[in-house]
């Protein structure tokens, strides 16, 4: 026995199609939450990097100034 359901545009859906349509669904809310994730991610390591670049830039200019100061060359 075929049970049918009322689409929102009043067309029958048969219980087949509508486990389908549920399947598609349910996949589709997984990758959006995977992509939601992963932008979350992708965020928060961009501003880890440029604070890591930064830093990087600060301690090689200071190691700059105070090592250029402390060299001497022997002969």
């Amino acid at each position: 026995m075929l049970r049918h359901h009322r689409c929102g545009l009043g067309e029958l859906v048969k219980d087949g199609d509508m486990d389908m349509i549920l399947k598609v669904a349910g996949a589709l809310l997984i990758i959006w939450l995977a992509f939601s994730v992963i932008g979350f991610l992708v965020k928060g390591l961009l501003w880890l990097a440029v604070i890591g670049v930064v830093l990087f830039l600060g301690t090689a200019a200071y190691a700059a100034i105070k090592g250029g100061a402390n060299r001497h060359i022997r002969s």
